[in-house]
């Protein structure tokens, strides 16, 4: 892109910003660095990589902490031998390397694109940093206790202090020569413990006086019993720095072996930071990433970015047919910040951040941008106006092709009008026959009709209201715009007899096609009024049949729920009376009853198999009217799970064909198979919490009537006691018994506080003394 356009559109801004968003200060200068890409292949790649990182965000999942100190410095270092790091670097370079392989870890596992893998690919060098570590913190700070000559020495620098504090206590503790010092408290001089003795008692004390206070008040005298204490000091001192520098010296040669390796990782995570900051940057600012088309722009609602929360959005479009848009109207309405808005938002996209716009934008691919924008006279080249802007058009039609958006602020003005019109309308013809896309703005009656003759470039005008004169930030296409350069001037107090004359001089006939002009934009205006009143009367009829399609569907469903719940009744009174039935037959068969009392009794059972057999039926029937089995299954989609068609609401997938399914305040992990979608059905929005209880439809654990759980642990009678509750609501049970015995009651008790705190649980008591009274307790879900 050439300079002059980034300049006129103040991109340096929009990087400026972006790079805000950087974690190192490597990526942020690396930013700077970068071109707007003019290679497609490139530029796909890595807006794609921002984008994805976009979905991150936008999915509320951030990066891990990172702190990435600019080591280019240290690395360029370490390239020459010799030099030994400090403690501080080595801590840096650790600080750094760990905060790669956080940053690989979660880019590993959340983002699948090649850009971003690609810069990954790199060995993190944990085992260094393990080493590094173990003698150097990340703040920089020597880790000494790790090392045992340091402790040593260490530990002898103590002794010999506390021997120095115990002389030095002598005389701070003496009456007499504490008299004789200006303050108790030693002192160092020359990194040697000395006492501040008072001018007029010197020599009271025998020693090396080392210096005085500026004023000559205070010696500070080495008392001579601490000579060998303080040599002794700075030797272990000098000793202990020696072994520092030893470890420091290995250590920089453990870095200098990964001097390469080290390099590439920190290259590689300076252009990840760039992405990252690109993303971040979108996610802020809610920008999109347009469609690519062949040809031409189609921008929703663009808003500039420098503007802020001040931008009105605008609709930028050239496609088909249409190459180029001259915009024309009042000054103030807009005309040259939709150039701007324009240019600006390929650069963004071509910068791989996307544009701040709405969804369904598309904007081909311009390996150029070139702009004649604003005012260019030039003093310091003795250029006019006319003169400045004719030299840049001239570079910008030279540099032109089919891939060029060229933005052009009043072509031809500056000169005779007539001439300057001419010149401009040769520059569209010029840039039309080499297929460029442009934008345009004028004021010059001329170029508008000379736009109305040709069918490859359009008319465009900055809405204007002429009775409050005040722009409206809305463009129009397929009308020339006023300029109401008069009525402004009216309006800003000129002379009416000034006003008149130019009203004279400009004559009727322009009077009268800016008069025909209005009353196209007001009909214009009534259309939009109209076509808006009508769009808003067919969403409201489209919500009404809505409503009515979903009170039918509900009045099914609801008809649907009671044939099944009636069903679940039929199937566990069928369970519960068969033994009590069979017990029946079997004592009539026992006893000799006629043949006549059998043929009843087995008509009775079968009576009951055929109602369960006519649900069913019934059943099966409703389910074909409005439960799908060929449909999307996707997050919200409500449904029917299990052979009891319990009703529950899709969460998410999982793996192995499977669903995890809310129901009722379960969490159950459904087969496909298993799932009925019901039609028609909107998905729910509404996120929805519920205890979390993984349970298979598929194992084949079923509830019982009675749950007998006597003679075990209570770790283990609760845990029955949950698995008979799961499988109880998957299966449809609502009711069935605990028999927990009664013995000291302590199985009862840890029951009944386990069923007191779940809430499936609807209500439980003992049962009636000749059912098992406190033995048997009975859970109603």
């Amino acid at each position: 892109m050439v300079a002059h356009t980034l300049e006129i559109l103040e991109f340096n801004k929009i990087v400026q910003s972006i790079s805000e968003y950087s974690v190192s200060e490597a990526g942020k200068q690396l930013l700077f660095d970068q071109n707007i890409e003019d290679n497609e292949k490139n530029w796909k790649e890595k807006i794609n990589a921002v984008f994805e990182i976009k979905k991150l965000f936008d999915n509320s999942l951030y990066l891990p902490q990172l702190s990435l100190p600019d080591i280019q410095p240290i690395i360029k270092k370490v390239f020459i031998e010799g030099i030994v790091l400090d403690s501080f670097e080595i801590g840096a370079v650790i600080k750094y390397l760990q905060s790669a392989l956080k940053l690989k870890i979660f880019l590993q596992q959340n983002i699948q694109n090649n850009l971003i893998q690609n810069n990954l690919d790199f060995y993190e060098e944990s085992q260094l940093v393990k080493y590094l570590s173990k003698f150097i913190r990340q703040d920089g700070n020597i880790r000494d206790e790790n090392v045992k000559i340091l402790l040593d020495i260490k530990s002898k620098i103590a002794r010999v202090n506390k021997t120095i504090n115990n002389i030095i206590g002598k005389y701070t503790t003496d009456p007499v020569i504490s008299s004789y010092m200006q303050d108790t408290n030693p002192t160092l001089r020359d990194n040697r413990v000395v006492i501040p003795l008072k001018e007029n008692f010197k020599g009271k004390i025998k020693g090396i006086i080392h210096a005085s206070s500026a004023r000559g008040m205070t010696l500070f005298v080495e008392p001579v019993e601490l000579f060998d204490y303080n040599n002794e000091i700075i030797e272990l001192e000098e000793q202990y720095k020696i072994e520092i520098h030893k470890i420091l010296r290995e250590l920089t040669e453990k870095i200098r072996e990964k001097k390469e390796e080290i390099n590439n990782i920190f290259h590689k995570i300076s252009y990840l930071d760039t992405i990252i900051a690109r993303a971040h940057f979108a996610y802020t600012n809610k920008c999109i990433l347009p469609e690519t088309i062949e040809k031409g722009i189609v921008i929703k609602n663009a808003r500039h970015f420098l503007l802020g929360k001040n931008a009105v959005p605008i609709d930028i479009i050239i496609n088909g047919n249409t190459k180029a848009l001259l915009i024309s109207g009042p000054n103030t309405g807009g005309k040259t910040l939709s150039l701007k808005t324009a240019g600006l938002s390929v650069l963004m996209n071509q910068f791989a951040v996307g544009i701040i716009a709405d969804e369904g934008s598309a904007i081909s691919f311009y390996n150029n941008v070139l702009a004649d924008i604003g005012d260019e006279q030039s003093i310091a080249g003795s250029l006019s106006t006319f003169s400045a802007h004719m030299n840049n058009i001239s570079k910008i039609i030279s540099l032109s092709t089919e891939k060029t958006l060229v933005l052009l602020d009043e072509p031809g003005t500056g000169t005779d009008p007539d001439e300057g019109s001419s010149l401009a309308m040769a520059i569209f013809d010029t840039l039309l026959e080499r297929n460029v896309n442009f934008l345009a703005t004028t004021h010059q009656a001329t170029l508008k009709n000379y736009v109305a003759g040709k069918g490859d470039i359009a008319n465009v005008s900055v809405a204007y209201n002429s009775e409050t004169y005040k722009p409206e930030y809305k463009m129009i296409y397929g009308l020339p715009g006023e300029s109401f350069g008069i009525d402004i001037a009216e309006k800003n107090n000129i002379e009416n007899s000034v006003i008149e004359k130019a009203r004279k001089y400009i004559g009727s006939e322009k009077i009268n096609i800016n008069k025909l002009i209005k009353e196209i934009v007001l009909k214009q205006q009534e259309i939009t009024d109209k076509e808006k009143e009508i769009e808003k009367k067919e969403k409201l009829v489209a919500e009404t049949r809505r409503e009515i399609s979903l009170k039918e569907l509900s009045l099914k469903q609801k008809e649907y729920e009671l044939r099944n719940t009636e069903k679940r009744n039929l199937n566990i009174f069928l369970k519960e009376s068969r033994q009590k039935i069979e017990n029946i037959i079997r004592k009539i068969i026992e006893t000799k009853v006629d043949d006549e009392s059998k043929k009843e009794a087995r008509e009775f059972i079968l009576e009951i198999e055929n109602q369960i057999e006519k649900a069913d039926f019934k059943i099966e029937n409703d389910i074909n009217e409005y439960i799908g089995y060929d449909e999307d299954i996707e997050p919200g989609t409500e449904v029917y799970i299990g052979e009891n068609r319990q009703k529950g609401e899709i969460l998410r997938a999982l793996k192995n064909n499977k669903f995890l399914v809310l129901t009722g305040m379960l969490k159950v992990e459904v087969a496909k198979k298993d799932i009925y979608v019901i039609k028609d059905k909107p998905k729910k929005v509404k996120k929805i919490k519920a205890e979390v209880l993984h349970h298979d439809l598929n194992k084949s654990d079923k509830p019982v009537f009675e749950l007998d759980i006597r003679g075990i642990r209570a770790e283990e009678a609760i845990s029955r006691v949950e698995t008979q509750i799961d499988s109880a609501l998957i299966n449809g049970f609502t009711m069935f018994s605990i028999i927990h015995g009664h013995g000291e009651g302590i199985l009862r008790n840890v029951i009944s506080e386990y069923l007191t705190s779940s809430p499936v649980v609807k209500k439980f008591y003992y049962a009636h003394p000749e059912s098992g009274g406190f033995g048997k307790t009975v859970v109603e879900l």
